[in-house]
């Protein structure tokens, strides 16, 4: 399984991300969540394809990419809720 989140960088949930992705490290050893802006040309079309329109966006793909579950805008979701999904 993959994790990503999709943030702009300087926006009010940017330390709630940053964090987010901190805490889920240390919690979760060996399993890691990337960060990705959602403005280049590859985010911006699978964004459009999944209907994504707030930010930040946590989202969990299989290894064949197709989506496991996926959340959008603040809050973010409980670092267990992410794990369930991420760690299958």
């Amino acid at each position: 399984m993959k994790t990503v989140i999709y943030s702009r960088e300087q926006r009010d949930y940017s330390r709630a991300v940053t964090e987010f992705i901190e805490m889920f490290a240390r919690k979760y050893p060996g399993q890691t969540i990337e960060m990705k802006s959602p403005d280049t040309r590859e985010a911006s079309s699978l964004m459009s394809m999944l209907g994504v329109d707030r930010y930040p966006a946590i989202v969990v793909t299989r290894d064949n990419d197709a989506v496991v579950q996926m959340w959008q805008g603040e809050p973010l979701p409980l670092l267990d809720e992410v794990a369930a999904y991420a760690l299958g």
